[in-house]
């Protein structure tokens, strides 16, 4: 892959934004756009800094789309793992490269595994405020 560096662009997004759990079996979806002035854009999704190849992952499915957003070519790519498996547990990057240059935005997904039944409570607190977090059980878990 080429060497990144930022570029502006009017809209880019990553879908989640935000750090994902999810359970084994279940389906996911990450969905990338990217607004920008010039149609030649390609996008390409990595999983923990390697680049991800369906062909290899028969539960991996990517689609791609293009229109406008404000003005300006929007490339939307989505990609769905249609049965998660604890092996997609990694970092997943939407990459954009474009002829002003690159750059990428990433989420943590961890996969909880059908053999996990348990875990410790968590509990963060400070002078306000006290949480406690709790593992969800598979059995549990509803889809």
């Amino acid at each position: 892959m080429a060497k990144s560096w930022p570029v502006f662009l009017s809209l880019f997004e990553l879908i989640p934004n935000t750090d994902q759990l999810a359970f084994e079996g279940d389906a996911f979806t990450f969905q990338c756009r990217v607004a920008d002035s010039k149609s030649n854009v390609e996008l390409i999704w990595l999983k923990n800094g390697q680049v991800v190849d369906e062909r290899i992952d028969s539960q991996i499915v990517t689609k791609s789309s293009n229109g406008s957003f404000d003005g300006n070519s929007l490339h939307v790519s989505s990609l769905t793992i249609t049965a998660l498996r604890s092996q997609h547990s990694g970092k997943w990057f939407c990459h954009v490269i474009t002829p002003h240059g690159n750059d990428s935005k990433s989420v943590n997904l961890m996969v909880i595994s059908n053999n996990a039944n348990y875990c410790p409570q968590t509990t963060t607190s400070d002078n306000k405020v006290s949480e406690a977090f709790h593992c969800i059980n598979k059995r549990n878990h509803q889809k």
